[in-house]
Order: structure tokens, then sequence, then C-alpha cells
């Protein structure tokens, strides 16, 4: 993808981001080192061939001259390690035990940027929505001032009332330029976690926090405690 705009709903941000992570590359890559380690270790105990060449030239000086004489030489051997004393064994375990911890860090490091981009992105949810509320502060305060300043106009209200209402104003101002800058970085986290550049601009399809329904009767909500919360569940062997 372009790293110009991103629309993105929260399956999309969560998959975008298992898939461009820097955190998620680099774990993946030492599990793929880790997984050649292991061929590399196995290599010792397969057997080994070595072939050689060599040629040479000799004069040799007779009754009849010189003789000059031309000699060419291979060889080919092959070395099958029978025991190795447990060495061989040893490395390729080792290596296997090196691989399936780089496995298991790769797959943490897939689960944590999951989590990490869903919060990130009902982060940037919560910002989004409390710099709307600012916004529509704003808007109501304006209105709200120029009645204020109609009403001194004709005398109906103090000045006190006035500047009272530029002080709200003013206060509604820096909120909502507060919960701007709280956007701007909620979405700069959120590029960090996608792996995208942080000027990228985010579009988020969803708009509001999920709900879900759960159709629990009393009885079933009130023993659901003691069925799945750790410390019921001690309470309850005793």
């Amino acid at each position: 993808k372009d790293a110009v705009a991103e629309t993105l709903a929260l399956p999309d941000a969560i998959y975008y981001a298992t898939h461009h992570n820097h955190d998620v590359k680099v774990a993946v890559a030492n599990y793929e080192a880790a997984k050649a380690s292991v061929g590399v270790a196995a290599a010792a105990k397969n057997p080994t061939f070595t072939y050689g060449y060599s040629a040479g030239r000799a004069e040799t000086v007779g009754a009849l001259g010189t003789n000059i004489g031309n000699s060419y030489s291979n060889s080919l051997s092959a070395t099958l390690p029978l025991y190795t004393g447990g060495k061989a064994e040893g490395a390729i375990a080792s290596a296997r035990y090196a691989r399936d911890i780089a496995g298991a860090n790769a797959e943490r490091a897939v689960q944590t940027v999951r989590l990490e981009a869903a919060k990130a992105y009902f982060t940037v949810l919560q910002t989004e929505n409390k710099a709307d509320v600012a916004a529509m502060q704003v808007a109501d305060l304006a209105a709200h001032k120029k009645n204020v300043d109609a009403q001194f106009n004709v005398g109906v209200v103090a000045k006190s009332d006035v500047l009272a209402t530029d002080v709200q104003v003013a206060s509604a101002e820096t909120s909502k330029i507060q919960a701007d800058n709280a956007v701007a970085v909620a979405k700069a986290a959120f590029n960090n976690v996608l792996g995208t550049p942080v000027q990228t601009e985010v579009l988020l399809t969803d708009k509001e926090f999920p709900h879900k329904t759960y159709g629990i009767i009393q009885k079933k909500e009130e023993a659901h405690p003691f069925l799945y919360r750790p410390e019921e569940i001690i309470f309850t062997l005793r």
C-alpha cells in the first residue's frame, strides 16, 4: 500500500500490522535464520566429498636428447562421520531448541503487535471523538458569545457576562487545540505500530466503539465468575 493515505477497518489494521511491523519482521527473520541453522548443524552428519586435481611437467636428458613428459592426477575421497562423540547430535539439538525459541518469539511478536494495533486503533477513535466534542463545544460557545454580545449591546447583560463568555470561549478553543494534538499523536503511534511513516494520513472506517450484547440470564451471570475467575476457582476448590 502507498504511504499516502490509509483507510482501514480494525481487521485490516491488524492484518496490515502483522505483515509490516518492523518488530514482527525482525522476529520472523530470526526464526528463518534459526531454521537454517538446524540444517547447517544436521549437515555435520552427512558424508563429505573431496576432489583433488594436479598436473606437472618434467624434463629428462638422455642419450637421445631432452625428453619432456606431462603427468596428471585426479583424486576423489568421501568421508562419513560414523561417531562424533555426541558433538554433532548436541549441535543439532541445540539448533532445534534455538529454532523453537525463535518461533515462539516470532509468535509472541505477532500477538503483541495484534494487541498494540487494536489498542492504537481504538485510541485514535477515542481521541477523534474527544476532538469532535471539543469542536462542538467551540461552535456552541461561539454562538452563545454572539448572543451575549448582542444582549450587551442593547444593555440587557453586564460587561462581566461578556468577559465570562470570552473566558469560556478561550478555554474551549484551548481544549480543542489539545484534542487535535492528541489525535495527531495517536495517529502517529498507530502508524508506528503498522510500520508506516508516522506522517501517513489515517482514515478509520469505524467511528464508534463496538459493543457486543450477551444474552445471559441472571443465574448464569451470577455463576459465571465462579467458573472463570481464577481467585473464585481457588476459593471453591478449598
